[in-house]
């Protein structure tokens, strides 16, 4: 809410003041190299992937645990590019609208990120759904 907020205030300060020129920018989800790769509940989901498809490739586990049923739909963007987009937005700056959605574009299946961490890693094992694995 204090993100709606804010992005709510910066439309009413131009508004107000014609000489204000306030944008915000609203990015899809973030991973790069300051995640906590190995912090169990601290990871975010890129993060978290790489650390549950390393483990079980070290320690040769046959089965890697998707929360929910993998299906939910996530745009990732590296952190470094979302620097990037807000120095290049800076101009022409009048020109954009009062909150611009920032990000790649396109997005994948929770499935999808984690069968592509295991293809980079070469595991070979099954992946179970939270919700599969509650029902067997």
């Amino acid at each position: 809410m204090s993100k709606i907020y804010a992005a709510r205030l910066c439309q009413y300060l131009c508004y107000e003041h014609a000489s204000l020129y306030y944008k915000t920018l609203i990015p899809c989800n973030l991973f790069g190299r300051w995640d906590h790769f190995s912090s169990g509940n601290r990871s975010h989901l890129v993060a978290s992937i790489f650390d549950k498809i390393s483990s079980a490739q070290k320690n040769h586990t046959s089965e890697v645990v998707i929360w929910g049923t993998g299906s939910a739909r996530r745009e990732f963007m590296y952190a470094s590019e979302s620097c990037r987009c807000n120095l290049l937005v800076n101009r022409p700056y009048r020109s954009h609208p009062d909150m611009l959605n920032v990000g790649i574009g396109i997005d994948y299946s929770i499935n999808e990120y984690y069968s592509t961490i295991a293809d980079v890693f070469g595991y070979k094992g099954r992946f179970c759904t939270t919700q599969t694995s509650q029902k067997e």
